[in-house]
């Protein structure tokens, strides 16, 4: 047994420069290729951990960045939609008015054109549907028709002579106006003269309708 333990004791002493050599070899590994490797390694894995920090930064800048690109985008096509609408709008409303106008100034033409020929049928009318009869102005530049006696007014009197051949035109709403030579004369009815016998030389009566006169 004492022999083991000495065998064991000399083996352990002969084991202690053996384990003095690895310890200072250790110590040197640890202080010249351990310490800068692991000081490598974590000053790589900050870099890279910073750099997946400031990936992920980016990323989510550009993701924002993006989405008010395509707010700004999505606005500046609803307002060019709402520019767009406002013009055709705009456009219509003065087509719009442009027609109304048209229509409006165009009824308004067609009006008065009616109205025009209305009134223009009517003379027409009128100077067709009358009675004419001739009579002699007499001295005393009276015109006898129907009864009724018209003083011819004086200023008449100088292309109208005494005993010269006028024209009395009468209408069915009983309106008379006399003619010489086609111009009207103007005249004043003479009132409370009682019938007369009208004696006036070639007198005579007619009744124009210009659609059936014959030539």
């Amino acid at each position: 047994m004492q022999e083991i333990v000495h065998q064991l004791g000399e083996l352990f002493l002969q084991a202690v420069p053996t384990v003095l050599i690895i310890l200072v070899f250790y110590l040197m590994l640890r202080a010249l290729f351990f310490k800068p490797l692991l000081a490598v390694m974590a000053e790589r894995e900050a870099r890279t951990a910073g750099a997946r920090k400031a990936a992920a930064a980016a990323e989510a800048a550009a993701a924002e960045k993006g989405k008010q690109y395509q707010e700004a985008l999505k606005q500046a096509r609803a307002q060019v939609y709402a520019e767009q609408e406002a013009a055709r709008k705009k456009v219509l409303d003065e087509r719009a008015a442009l027609v109304k106008e048209a229509r409006s100034k165009a009824a308004t033409e067609v009006t008065a054109g009616k109205d025009r020929i209305a009134k223009e049928l009517a003379a027409e009318l009128r100077e067709v549907f009358r009675l004419e009869t001739e009579r002699v102005i007499g001295n005393d530049w009276v015109v006898r028709y129907d009864n009724r006696l018209f003083q011819v007014q004086a200023q008449s009197r100088k292309y109208a002579p005494a005993q010269g051949k006028v024209v009395v035109c009468e209408w069915q709403d009983r309106t008379v106006e006399i003619e010489y030579r086609g111009q009207k004369l103007p005249w004043k009815e003479i009132l409370g003269a009682g019938p007369r016998v009208s004696a006036e030389v070639g007198a005579s009566r007619q009744f124009r309708v210009a659609a059936c006169a014959t030539p």
